[in-house]
């Protein structure tokens, strides 16, 4: 019940008719059965309870609003804060999260590949020398070995 509401109750003699909120239940999701040791499915665990987290709290959230508003309350407005912070942390590590699978991705592609694009781990060098010389020097052969197939 909010202050405002009690002042026009008794302004206008009238009684306070108090409105229940509905009553919420949530499903708790069942935790995966069997532990992967895929990084993969590890990854995707952990994005679905951090979204699933991200969903409740936009709940708590409305409900905090609706409950900070009513009751005028600088501490329900701090909480109602600590809520929003909460949430915006949550949404930066789901994108921390998929930026970290990315670069375990690129990094077990460059493995197979054989090539190294991380900072300060060694790079693979490869030492086929086609040609040691001169621009002048290679513009020279280039001539010969046309001169030759004329």
């Amino acid at each position: 019940m909010s202050k405002i509401d009690n002042a026009l109750s008794e302004v206008f003699s009238v009684e306070t008719i108090v409105q229940s909120s509905p009553i919420v239940t949530y499903k708790q999701p069942e935790p995966p059965a069997v532990v992967s040791d895929d990084a993969d499915d590890e990854f995707e665990g952990v994005k679905t309870n951090i979204e699933n987290l991200i969903v409740k709290g936009e709940t708590a959230l409305e409900s905090l609003t609706d409950i900070a508003v009513a009751e005028e309350s600088p501490r329900a407005f701090e909480v109602l804060n600590t809520m929003i912070s909460t949430l915006s942390d949550l949404s930066l590590k789901l994108v921390e999260l998929e930026e970290r699978k990315a670069k375990l991705k690129k990094l077990r592609n460059d493995a197979n590949s054989g090539v190294t694009t991380e900072p300060g781990s060694p790079q693979t060098v490869n030492n086929s020398v086609v040609f040691v010389g001169t621009t002048s020097d290679l513009h020279e052969q280039i001539a010969k070995r046309l001169a030759e197939k004329r």
